[in-house]
């Protein structure tokens, strides 16, 4: 449209009302100017949001703040006006913080705060600034809401020494085990740490990570033999004597070892296998006893009348060589005939005895230890009177009063065959 005013002014007709042309000109310039502007300001639509409400407004305003009072909203002092959606003359947004009460807790100590906005924008409002490392218990992003606490835990320092190399972290109270995953530094299946991972870290804590392995070996051992010892009638006292040698056994024992940063802390036995039994040591030690000799008159003659049986060695000093033990006691004498407690007849070779000791049928032989007398073979027959007080230990028959009186009490060796 200028081309053409131009284009008109330049005609010859027209030269004489030059001037009065570039006024018209000058005219209707402004007149275009003015129909550019006026399309400027044509309306468009702003959606404002404000909490739980939303509108949408169709303006020729140019400022946010005078949008927003065409909707009839109001800022309050502490609230906040989000306008990084608004262009002018474009469709677009608005949003409306509304301030609100809220808590800030930095490791535990509580503050009551105006909160409005995003987390980020709240801490920056109360000049809250949050570490690289420490906790925040919301994402910055998150809008705040009435009542609400944003907890922050302030990070520490703790040394962590792993694979021989010392690194100190900045962490919050977590576990051992979440500081170290954080770090970067994985544990294997047995590995473990000191203190457990389970443990809650606190300021200045040292941390050390233990390298674990397991193996198995099999190793061959010797089982030592073991000493016996066993009483044997066959002996003296205070002798004794081997009567089998020990040999020593073997076994495989498998371990189960633990290396602890490459060096052996510890071996478990797993399992043991005897390949070869031990053999114990037997020693018998000496029960019998190591009887006084006793000097026999010459000439004597056994008082029983019972055959000894064939088997019953008696040697030149009158004394039983096969026998299997001895008992010295004393003994008184007796006559009178009948017929005895375990129906034996009364006679000589026939004796009274405590049953306790010598049951009857008990086969023994018994001379005097003064060695005036040998009694010889005799059989425990009858129960002596002595029996219940233990006066003597056996009552030997005689077969007159006389012989009873000259035997009268005497001490005797009793050999129980």
């Amino acid at each position: 449209m200028i081309d053409k005013l131009k284009n008109l002014l330049s005609n010859e007709k027209y030269k004489r009302v030059r001037v009065a042309g570039i006024t018209v000109f000058a005219m209707i310039v402004t007149a275009a100017l003015t129909v550019v502007v006026a399309s400027a300001l044509t309306s468009y639509d702003v959606t404002v949001t404000d909490g739980e409400q939303t509108m949408t407004i169709a303006t020729r305003k140019t400022e946010p703040l005078e949008v927003l009072e065409q909707a009839g909203l109001e800022l309050g002092k502490d609230d906040m006006l989000d306008i990084s959606r608004f262009v002018q003359g474009e469709d677009c947004a608005l949003t409306v913080y509304r301030a609100c009460n809220a808590k800030i807790a930095v490791n535990g100590k509580s503050t009551d705060i105006i909160a409005c906005g995003t987390v980020k924008d709240t801490l920056k409002r109360n000049k809250v600034t949050v570490g690289e490392n420490d906790y925040l218990s919301a994402r910055l992003d998150a809008l705040v809401y009435e009542g609400m606490t944003i907890v922050i835990e302030r990070a520490f320092g703790v040394e962590v020494t792993a694979d021989g190399k010392t690194t100190k972290l900045q962490t919050v109270p977590v576990t051992v085990e979440k500081a170290l995953k954080a770090a970067g530094i994985k544990l294997g299946a047995d590995d473990e740490t000191v203190p457990s991972a389970d443990t809650l870290l606190s300021n200045g804590m040292k941390v050390e990570v233990l390298r674990v392995k397991y193996s198995q070996r099999c190793e061959s051992e010797k089982i030592k033999f073991s000493g016996i010892t066993k009483k044997s009638g066959m002996l003296y006292t205070g002798t004794s004597r081997v009567s089998q040698q020990g040999v020593d056994g073997e076994k495989e024992v498998t371990y189960r070892d633990k290396y602890v940063n490459g060096v052996l802390s510890e071996s478990e036995v797993v399992s043991e296998k005897i390949t070869k039994k031990a053999i114990d040591k037997i020693t018998l030690i000496g029960t019998k006893k190591k009887l006084q000799k006793i000097a026999f008159r010459t000439g004597l003659s056994p008082i029983s009348d019972l055959r000894p049986p064939d088997n019953l060695v008696i040697d030149a000093d009158g004394i039983p060589r096969n026998y299997s033990r001895v008992v010295d006691g004393t003994a008184t004498a007796y006559t009178g005939g009948g017929t005895t407690a375990s129906g034996r007849p009364a006679m000589t070779g026939h004796i009274a005895v405590n049953p306790k000791q010598f049951p009857y049928g008990t086969k023994l032989y018994v001379v005097s230890l003064d060695g005036k007398y040998i009694y010889g073979y005799c059989i425990a027959a009858d129960t002596g009177g002595f029996a219940r007080t233990g006066s003597c230990t056996i009552d030997i028959y005689m077969d007159t009063v006389s012989e009873c009186y000259a035997w009268g009490r005497r001490g005797v060796r009793i050999y129980v065959l």
